[in-house]
């Protein structure tokens, strides 16, 4: 029996990696469930009514006639052997009537066989603009297979590895089950399940994973059941299509196609071992996450292999210097990024679910130089801010998303800081401040007074702590004068304020408080990315989009797809004075840095906790890009 430690693991889209499952549609699985329990009722009630007349048979067999005085001594034999048999009768009859209660408490209310995970989840293949694959999100599934298909190498892998005495046991292994009860007393842990192949297959398809001795009481019950009607060649077709192999792979054929680019029959005996050895754990032993643990698992499945009897001593020695290596397939390989995992959501909840190939507007040469000025920031300024992540959104005055980032490392930490993460904006949040001004009639040649105030105790400063007087509102919006833009806010209202946010497509809580001038309310940077977008565009909202085209298969042709619906009310006459400001931002303002040759516009916003770090928005001819660190 194999040491199992029954791990569950999540994948890239959010789910847990269950063992496996069988390929069977709803309502067949809903007839087969009922079928399945009246045969169970039909046969125990066959063997009721044959315990019934061996009762009725016994009782009578043992009332003979007192024996002749002559022949007492064998009269009391057979009294012996009468009460004999019929003890042997009675326990037998108490063990059947056991056996069948046992069984009925195991089968009632069966459940019918669950749907094979990943079944109902869409299975997305994504490319970029230019048509470079990206990779996949979702679980990846292949036609199955016929028992005739799967070679014999990885039959024997499977079974010496996890299930040795699968073609002698009756569904559970007794031998299994004290080997790894003594295990897991010597260890003080569970470190060995000892569930065979079909309690497997019963735990993934009707009884689910539940670790309590009941449970698995009735899990080897109704794998002694479900031995007797399917036999063991469909029992191991059946484990062999739907078990969980790592990195959305159900069954064997998806994992030889994602790990290795093969179909079955072209396995070798490593890569099957390898294979067979993923079973156990497979987040933890795929050759994806950690080649060297798979091979090392390969290497013990190949010496069970051998052990037990179902490879010579040479074939083992040469499988186990040859060990299997990755041959990779771009087309099932995962879309492990954030932007894939952003814009598959956003695909389903448009398109719907289903397998499909998508083209999104993701552009590679863009999406690396985003990478790289994340990486770089975070290395020359991450420990003095001390910041860990940054994120960054680049996106086209339309909404779509060219370049996505959400956090150092997506390998590390799958967390996206650009779509989830709810910050403070700071400065970046002024924009609707003046938005709202320039719509209650003022100009940015307009003149307001930064100087210090006092609202119902609350004292805002500026950045540099210094004091100003009346200036106008471009030189306030290009220098972030915290005074002007609090000022401002009480003068136009803090009402119109969040109505011009709302406009530009803001939908995070904004509470009416006099710090919101300055940024005080989280939203994430995708939507405040977005809002800058609509003034670029000169409509609003804008909505951001991934997905540009869709459809089946690897058909050359696909379904064109635009940006959502959206951009209903124009800026107009607004735009022109916003973009002014926003230029002079990066003219003479804070963001002289981020100056370009040609257009270009943005701001800056730092917020009041520096470990929370600094926001800024450009704008150029093309596109609106907005980093967070």
């Amino acid at each position: 029996m194999p040491e199992r430690s029954d791990e569950t693991g999540r994948l890239g889209n959010g789910h847990t990696e269950p063992s496996g499952g069988a390929p069977y549609e709803e309502g067949q699985s809903l007839a087969a469930g009922r079928a399945f329990v009246g045969a169970v009722r039909t046969d125990l009630v066959t063997l009721l009514r044959r315990v019934s007349r061996a009762l009725w048979s016994a009782g009578k067999g043992v009332q003979h006639p007192e024996p002749a005085h002559g022949r007492r001594s064998r009269g009391a034999v057979v009294r012996v052997v009468a009460g004999l048999a019929k003890m042997v009768v009675l326990v037998a009859v108490l063990g059947s009537l056991a056996t069948a209660g046992a069984m009925l408490w195991a089968l009632h209310d069966f459940p019918a066989e669950k749907p094979v995970v990943g079944n109902n989840e869409s299975s997305l293949l994504l490319e970029a603009a230019n048509g470079k694959t990206l990779g996949r999100v979702g679980p990846l599934r292949l036609a199955d297979a016929a028992r005739t298909d799967f070679p014999d190498d990885l039959v024997k892998a499977v079974v010496n590895i996890e299930d040795r005495h699968f073609f002698d046991h009756p569904g559970f292994d007794p031998q299994g089950i004290l080997r790894a009860l003594q295990r897991n007393i010597a260890a003080g842990t569970i470190v060995e399940g000892g569930s065979t192949i079909t309690q497997q297959l019963v735990k993934m398809r009707f009884l689910g994973h539940v670790r309590t001795l009941l449970h698995k009481l009735r899990e080897a019950l109704v794998a002694v059941w479900l031995d007797t009607q399917l036999g063991k060649n469909e029992i191991l077709t059946r484990y062999l299509n739907s078990v969980y192999l790592g990195n959305g792979a159900y069954g064997m054929s998806a994992a030889a196609r994602l790990y290795f680019d093969k179909g079955l029959s072209e396995l070798t005996l490593p890569e099957a071992a390898m294979l067979a050895g993923m079973i156990r754990a497979p987040s933890r032993d795929n050759p994806l996450q950690n080649l060297g643990a798979a091979q090392a698992r390969a290497t013990v499945v190949i010496e069970a292999m051998r052990d037990n009897g179902a490879i010579d001593a040479r074939t083992a020695e040469d499988a186990a210097a040859q060990p299997a290596v990755l041959h990779l397939s771009d087309q099932a390989l995962p879309a492990a990024t954030w932007f894939a995992n952003w814009v598959a959501k956003d695909a389903t909840e448009v398109i719907g679910k289903g397998n499909m190939r998508l083209r999104t507007t993701l552009m590679p040469a863009l999406q690396k130089v985003a990478e790289e000025a994340v990486a770089d920031v975070l290395a020359k300024d991450g420990a003095e801010r001390r910041a860990s992540q940054a994120a960054l959104v680049a996106m086209r005055p339309d909404g779509a998303v060219v370049a996505m980032v959400g956090g150092r490392d997506y390998a590390a930490n799958q967390f996206n800081r650009a779509v989830d993460a709810q910050r403070q904006p700071g400065s970046a949040f002024k924009l609707f401040v003046y938005f709202a001004a320039l719509r209650k009639g003022l100009t940015p040649n307009d003149t307001i007074d930064a100087g210090p105030f006092d609202i119902k105790g609350w004292h805002p400063e500026n950045f540099d702590e210094r004091r100003y007087g009346r200036m106008t509102l471009d030189e306030a919006f290009a220098k972030s004068i915290n005074t002007a833009a609090a000022r401002l806010a009480q003068q136009v209202g803090l009402n119109q304020v969040i109505a011009a946010a709302r406009d530009l497509g803001v939908t995070a809580p904004l509470p009416a408080v006099p710090s919101l001038a300055l940024g005080a309310a989280d939203m994430n940077l995708l939507e405040l990315t977005a809002a800058y977008a609509a003034v670029k565009a000169g409509k609003m909202p804008i909505k951001p989009w991934g997905v540009a085209g869709f459809g089946v298969g690897r058909q050359t042709r696909l379904q064109s797809m635009g940006p959502p619906i959206g951009g209903t009310q124009s800026v107009q006459p607004y735009q022109k004075p916003l973009l002014d400001l926003l230029q002079g931002v990066l003219r003479n303002g804070t963001g002289r840095a981020a100056a370009l040759d040609g257009f270009a516009a943005g701001k800056t916003g730092t917020r009041a906790c520096p470990q929370l770090g600094d926001i800024f928005t450009r704008t150029d001819q093309n596109q609106t890009r907005n980093a967070v660190l």
